[in-house]
């Protein structure tokens, strides 16, 4: 079986294999087992696998720490995997951190084959995983194809009230209480997608991710499907309000299909335990719609609330400015005022120089849903995209960043960091942080104000 043992990053003492020679076995007679235990944890794999060969008490000592992080690439199932731990059960009580991955059969493989070749993960896989890995930790699917269990990953042609929030109207038992007091800390999905196309369905994501108890879920670089054909379903396998995750960051996830992104929120409203949630980053669209709105705050209502101490609004604010959106009452749909514990807000605004020139400033409309932001809040970080200079910055007509300035210091006692985050070249970086600084000279001398450089997650 051809299983490729992740590095561990060496921060600090770096054990050699002539450092094993010389120690001896001798030495670790001596030595108490939480301090060698303690130096081989910054130890290579390299050096592990020396150490594994020099005795009994070494291998000992060395397999815990030479099998804690693994990854392993597959074409086609992961069958091999799973028989080498099952006959391996020692060895798999060791591993914390598992990457699965795809490696390719062919030497130049074409798209086609490639699509043919990927492995495949469903919920009953995981399931199986996990019962295998007692004490994994940190589990990341790295792309490969995700699947609804058989015959459920195709489209439904017949479209109920119930499908169209992406959850089964029939309640079945929820496989959490099987695990015990097994927990992920962290599932990380990367650039999978769905069998015969190149995005994810919102049943088949809500499913996969549904699979462990887990504590933060994040994805990268997955696209999600906007195709209603394709985004409804049901989810057989979930008891409605059983996903009990604690963050849940969706980055780098293209959905443009602002009319459809209810959908997903639904869906994920629908499964997520009561007040689960302590962090939310749900990556960006253009902009919301009203409908979009209204089913993210029905999300955050439900799943967040009290518990809730992180939130990345996933829209952002640009052009014109609707008629309403510097107004208080246009924000009350997302239910913020009931993130009552609320630490961290990021908040995201696109300046288009050639652009119409907004209504109102965009600080206004910062200032409308600040209006619903409890007074906890310590870090307010404003992404500003596509910013060509200072001027910019200085325009009080598009910014106008005294009135947001303002209602800092009056409303956020407690807030420790204010981070403009700007989308800009090198060169003009400088210049618009002086800009800033000087037209939040509030927050400047309280000592909170840091510009720092856009980057794409």
């Amino acid at each position: 079986m051809r299983t490729i043992l992740q590095d561990n990053e060496s921060t600090g003492h770096n054990l050699q294999d002539q450092d094993v020679d010389r120690v001896g076995l001798g030495a670790q007679s001596r030595l108490p087992a939480d301090i060698c235990d303690t130096i081989l944890q910054f130890a290579t794999k390299p050096t592990l696998l020396a150490c594994s060969r020099v005795s009994r008490a070494w291998r000992e000592l060395s397999r815990p720490h030479l099998f804690r992080f693994i990854k392993v690439a597959r074409s086609y199932s992961y069958d091999d995997f799973l028989q080498f731990l099952e006959e391996n059960a020692d060895i798999a009580r060791y591993i914390r951190t598992l990457t699965l991955g795809y490696a390719s059969p062919l030497p130049r493989p074409t798209l086609d084959e490639i699509a043919n070749t990927k492995p495949v993960v469903d919920r009953s896989f995981l399931v199986t995983l996990a019962e295998k890995i007692p004490y994994l930790q940190e589990l990341s699917l790295v792309g490969i194809l995700l699947a609804m269990p058989t015959g459920h990953d195709k489209p439904s042609d017949i479209l109920t009230p119930a499908t169209a929030l992406g959850i089964s109207s029939t309640p079945e038992i929820t496989n959490n209480s099987r695990f015990g007091s097994f927990r992920l800390r962290r599932l990380l999905i990367v650039n999978c997608h769905c069998i015969r196309t190149n995005a994810c369905h919102i049943p088949t994501l809500v499913d996969i991710i549904s699979a462990l108890p887990v504590d933060t879920v994040q994805t990268r670089d997955v696209y999600i499907s906007s195709s209603l054909r394709y985004s409804l379903g049901q989810i057989p396998s979930i008891t409605e309000g059983q996903l009990n995750i604690h963050a849940l960051l969706m980055d780098a996830n293209p959905f443009r299909a602002e009319r459809h992104i209810r959908y997903l929120y639904n869906a994920l409203r629908r499964a997520m335990a009561p007040r689960c949630l302590r962090k939310l980053r749900l990556d960006h669209i253009d902009r919301a719609s009203n409908s979009g709105l209204r089913s993210l705050g029905e999300l955050l209502h439900h799943a967040g609330g009290d518990t809730m101490r992180e939130l990345e609004l996933p829209f952002v604010i640009e052009g014109a400015v609707g008629l309403s959106e510097d107004h208080p009452e246009h924000w009350s749909v997302l239910h913020l005022d009931e993130c009552r514990n609320i630490e961290a807000l990021k908040i995201s605004l696109r300046l288009d120089k050639y652009g119409p020139v907004p209504r109102v400033p965009y600080s206004a409309v910062c200032n409308a849903i600040l209006a619903h932001v409890a007074s906890t809040l310590r870090r307010l970080t404003i992404a500003l995209l596509l910013v060509y200079g200072d001027e910019q910055i200085e325009c009080n007509q598009t910014l106008c960043w005294g009135a947001l300035d303002d209602v800092l210091e009056e409303r956020f006692p407690a807030l420790e960091v204010v981070r403009l985050e700007m989308q800009v070249r090198d060169e003009w970086l400088r210049e618009c942080a002086k800009a800033a600084s000087e037209a939040m000279p509030k927050s400047s001398a309280r000592g909170i104000l840091g510009v720092t450089q856009w980057q794409l997650i």
